[in-house]
């Protein structure tokens, strides 16, 4: 079982199971500037950085980041 823990200011929240972060989620608590961490990252991690998430909200934002990006690319 993946244990998360977050990260929003000076204040940890944690061990959370899959469940507890999808919840955090839904209620708008996690954004995708929220620092996360779980065993097998390097560090505390924006939310928007780990795929799957921040569920299909961010498959929008992801879409226009990567659309950019890639339009800067080939400039």
């Amino acid at each position: 079982m993946t244990r998360w823990y977050v990260r929003r200011g000076e204040r940890e929240i944690g061990p959370l199971g899959e469940d507890g972060l999808r919840a955090l989620v839904g209620t708008g608590q996690v954004t995708p500037d929220t620092q996360l961490w779980r065993e097998g990252l390097s560090g505390w991690t924006p939310a928007l950085a780990l795929p799957g998430v921040l569920g299909p909200k961010a498959s929008a934002p992801l879409a226009t980041d990567s659309h950019s990006a890639a339009d800067s690319r080939s400039a």
